[in-house]
């Protein structure tokens, strides 16, 4: 049933959309916020979407180089620098 969901076009792209309406609230909360340990919080977070975003794209369009740009955002935005 999963699958189905997966591979059905109109329904991936409303998820996008949703993601995006994510996003910016996410970019909302990045210019209310003052103390930096939330501000990294709010980056991830908002790093996570995009890599979500990504990930639908390519479902929807089977473009490698989105998964790749979601492999490096994951690893890069979400993983290590959030470590730092």
């Amino acid at each position: 049933m999963i699958s189905s969901f997966l591979t059905d076009q109109a329904f991936l792209e409303d998820i996008v959309r949703i993601l995006f309406v994510f996003v910016l609230i996410t970019a909302a909360f990045t210019l209310s916020t003052r103390n930096i340990a939330s501000l990294l919080t709010v980056y991830t977070v908002q790093s996570l979407l995009l890599v979500l975003i990504a990930v639908f794209l390519y479902l929807i369009q089977g473009s490698q180089t989105l998964l790749a740009i979601a492999a490096l955002t994951l690893v890069s935005k979400v993983l290590l620098i959030p470590s730092l």
